[in-house]
């Protein structure tokens, strides 16, 4: 496995990725209807438009050259961040690479670039009700922070973590 900054043209492998990652570790806690907002297609081209503006930085895994995984960071999006405070905007394991430790290369390469930025903490937002993603997010050193649950726009709560770099 490799890990590398991603360029335009990982949109679509980043599209599809998150698409089937979506469908994978959500179908059980989100209406599936909002997924079918989205194809392969429509992602792709927002995510050419994420990895020009310059405003995050992005990185994929790749096994035997092909985009396994990606992980998304750039400043704090919370209302109230504090100024060297940074953002986990995303990372998602295709499901068949799940488990693999591509997960943890991600969270690896996504804080040394928090902290590369001079960001000296770093959030995450996360749905409440995947378990497993807030497992591995305290795995990690990140930390749950009380009273941060707000209404994700798929109708249902994400919640805040938080951690030092």
């Amino acid at each position: 496995m490799i890990t590398r900054r991603a360029t335009v043209a990982d949109a679509r492998p980043i599209a599809a990725v998150q698409l089937r990652a979506w469908w994978r570790n959500y179908q059980d806690i989100v209406d599936t209807q909002h997924f079918l907002e989205w194809d392969e297609e429509s992602r792709a081209a927002q995510w050419v438009d994420t990895l020009v503006t310059g405003l995050s930085e992005t990185f994929v895994a790749e096994v035997a050259g092909s985009v396994c995984g990606f992980a998304t960071v750039g400043p704090s999006r919370e209302q109230d961040a504090a100024g060297d405070e940074g953002e986990l905007w995303a990372l998602y394991v295709d499901p068949p690479a799940q488990g693999a430790g591509v997960g943890t290369r991600l969270m690896a390469e996504a804080e040394q670039a928090l902290r590369a930025a001079g960001h000296r903490a770093g959030v995450l937002r996360t749905l409440r009700d995947n378990g497993l993603a807030r497992t591995f997010y305290e795995r990690h050193g990140w930390s749950f922070v009380d009273g941060s649950a707000e209404l994700h726009h798929w109708d249902t709560a994400h919640v805040l973590y938080r951690r030092e770099l």
